[in-house]
């Protein structure tokens, strides 16, 4: 199959992919997936795929289809991509679902995946910061599937993961360290320190709020230089943040 193709397919729903050997995968991590995992799961996986979106041209795709009126629009529309993308392309089985998160399923360790995939580094807002995308990209479905027929430029492997990880913490320290902090001087309930851990108490108490400009909005991601070209609409980061209300 040729890269071009499914790379294409990818752009035009602005979504990213990723595969895992799941024998390349730290057992750490390999053991909290297998927890999550509904009892009696009966699967041969050999590979994880890991599907997410980075910047606004997901939700424009699904601001055109159907599945906009869904009551989980997002979950709904990301898994009609996933499954597309695996009968298209990949033409294996069985799809196990690992996120989203099906009800009374444990979550996984989607910040691990996509950190080891480089697609996030630590930043002071509480979310992954791509260096490319900035805080406007987020997982939308990983899954267990057999062998697939993808590109080997899809694929994670063992012996990238430090080079990533070292390369994430000197990024993070080239695009963080080095700016002058807008998130921090943006953030209204003084969440954000440049250094420090996200305070996420401080943030949910300014936002609970009906009334709050927080609430269905944020200015510390919004201030954010890296990847602003990115930036969702105001209805789409709307939709999201009010998704943490429910």
């Amino acid at each position: 199959m040729p890269t071009e193709s499914i790379s294409a397919w990818l752009e035009t729903h602005g979504l990213r992919l990723c595969a895992f050997h799941w024998k390349d995968l730290p057992d750490t991590i390999c053991e909290l997936i297998q927890t999550a995992l509904p009892q009696n799961t009966n699967t041969t996986h050999t590979q994880l795929l890991l599907l997410s979106n980075a910047g606004p041209n997901f939700w424009r795709c699904l601001q055109g289809s159907e599945l906009a009126q869904h009551a989980e629009p997002v979950d709904a529309f990301s898994l009609s991509l996933a499954t597309n993308l695996q009968q298209t392309f990949i033409k294996t089985a069985p799809f196990v679902q690992l996120y989203p998160t099906p009800i009374g399923q444990q979550h996984i360790p989607l910040m691990r995946l996509g950190g080891l995939a480089g697609w996030n580094i630590p930043s002071p807002l509480g979310l992954g910061l791509d260096p490319q995308f900035g805080p406007w990209s987020a997982y939308r479905v990983a899954w267990l599937t057999q062998a697939t027929e993808l590109p080997k430029s899809f694929y994670v492997l063992r012996d990238a993961f430090k080079l990533i990880d070292l390369d994430a913490l000197q990024r993070s320290a080239e695009l963080c360290v080095s700016c002058d902090a807008p998130c921090e001087a943006a953030c209204p309930a003084n969440a954000v320190t440049l250094g420090e851990s996200f305070n996420i108490q401080r943030c949910y108490e300014h936002r609970q709020p009906e009334h709050s400009a927080c609430h269905t909005h944020c200015f510390a991601r919004k201030a954010c230089p890296i990847g602003s070209e990115y930036q969702y609409d105001d209805a789409q980061l709307a939709h999201h943040m009010s998704m943490t209300w429910r």
